[in-house]
């Protein structure tokens, strides 16, 4: 589909949340005259813009928008769509994946058959708040939400999603466990509801993604611990399928995280004992046994990746050993954690910086650590203390979901956390 001529088409973004991507421009094919490709009403502070492509003829199928760092290290680029036969139309984007982690400027783009680019003349300068700011999002649709699961999931054409679900939920007389499945636009900042989980209601399970499926699994239930997977397609009209069961024990509190493309599932309680087993999950549906962790055998840990290491500690008996997880499977303990309130931490990394954030003792306090000297600092939280949250995080920002404090009493509010 084609350009007609005189063709308006107004764009009105609003970039919110991650991405970073890194091409070498010198070997773009474009053209940087920018003569029908305006963007105007920039505004920094809300990154909102506006882009009006005009005139452009018959030769461009495709309209779009470039991301780039000042330093043109880093560039996302995003096809909108095909255009239009004479149709004037309008494109919304709000709370999107496509902002950088550093200062940057956007351009709009058409597309030649050919390959060649017709590209604006930049927008303002975005800059990244670079304040640690914390942003009371809209509340999840039920009324209180603890010991769930929760992902983040990448999706530049639709909205990144952070999918959240199963656990303990509060309704209007009483607390249950509940099969029930959200998902929380980025981009549009609206919750829709997913297909309910397929499997026993339950808390404390994990949830992580592989293959474009979201694999949901372990928890308890009362005195039924879990070993099952269910699998959900991330695409558009998403159903459930059954998944590999655990090789192992059925479990509730484990951890999980990705490293190096491979998921890790490990830790927990099995009800009878803490485990301390590891093991590696392919979209084939293979489990490998990993390299058991060297600490004491443990549930209600953390976890969290940085680059090509994963690092796990603390857990339900206030233990307060730290360690990292290589990509050649080598394990190395480190300097001890500063705080002893270790269990249930839900944690995030954000532009490669770790966060740990209540637990189990309803804590008020952040934790942020440090790479590079293997140390940690302190913050406070705008919002009542509370544990069993659950937490997610795009490249840029997080989110703090649900949660209970030392009342029972459930939480049913999304905070944002921006570095």
């Amino acid at each position: 589909m084609r350009i007609n001529s005189i063709l308006l088409f107004m764009l009105l973004v609003f970039i919110g949340l991650s991405c970073s991507c890194s091409w070498d421009l010198a070997e773009r094919d474009w053209d940087a005259s920018g003569g029908n490709i305006t963007v105007i009403d920039c505004d920094p502070g809300s990154h909102l813009i506006q882009i009006n492509f005009m005139d452009l003829g018959s030769n461009y199928i495709e309209v779009g928008m470039i991301i780039e760092s000042l330093d043109s290290l880093q560039v996302n680029e995003v096809v909108l769509g095909p255009t239009e036969n004479s149709s004037n139309f309008s494109y919304a984007v709000q709370k999107s994946s496509h902002e950088l982690c550093v200062p940057y400027q956007v351009r709009g783009v058409a597309y030649e058959e050919d390959g060649t680019q017709f590209i604006s003349e930049p927008s303002c300068v975005f800059n990244p708040d670079p304040s640690e700011t914390w942003e009371q999002l809209t509340n999840l649709p039920t009324a209180g939400l603890a010991n769930a699961v929760a992902t983040y999931t990448d999706n530049i054409s639709e909205g990144s999603r952070i999918f959240v679900g199963t656990g303990r939920e509060s309704t209007d007389t009483t607390i249950i466990y509940t099969r029930k499945m959200w998902a929380y636009n980025l981009r549009t900042a609206q919750w829709s509801n997913v297909p309910d989980f397929p499997g026993q209601a339950r808390e404390s399970g994990v949830a992580f993604v592989a293959g474009g499926m979201l694999y949901v699994g372990l928890g308890v239930t009362g005195t039924n611990f879990h070993r099952d997977f269910f699998a959900y397609s991330l695409s558009a009209n998403g159903t459930w399928e059954a998944g590999p069961d655990f090789p192992a024990t059925g479990r509730s509190n484990p951890v999980t995280f990705t490293l190096n493309n491979s998921v890790y599932v490990g830790l927990g309680f099995d009800g009878s004992t803490n485990t301390a087993d590891f093991y590696t999950f392919n979209p084939t549906g293979q489990w490998v046994a990993a390299p058991t962790f060297p600490g004491s055998a443990r549930s209600a840990a953390f976890s969290f990746v940085i680059g090509n290491r994963a690092f796990v500690g603390g857990g339900s008996l206030g233990e307060q050993d730290f360690y990292s997880l290589d990509t050649f499977g080598n394990w190395t303990e480190l300097n001890s954690l500063p705080f002893s309130q270790t269990a249930g931490l839900s944690s995030f990394t954000i532009d490669e910086i770790a966060y740990v954030v209540n637990g189990f003792s309803a804590n008020s306090l952040i934790w942020k650590y440090d790479l590079e000297t293997d140390t940690w600092t302190e913050a406070t939280i705008p919002f009542p203390s509370r544990y069993s949250s659950v937490a997610a995080a795009s490249k840029c920002e997080a989110v703090i979901i649900g949660g209970l404090n030392e009342d029972e009493l459930l939480f049913n509010e999304v905070w944002q956390f921006s570095p």
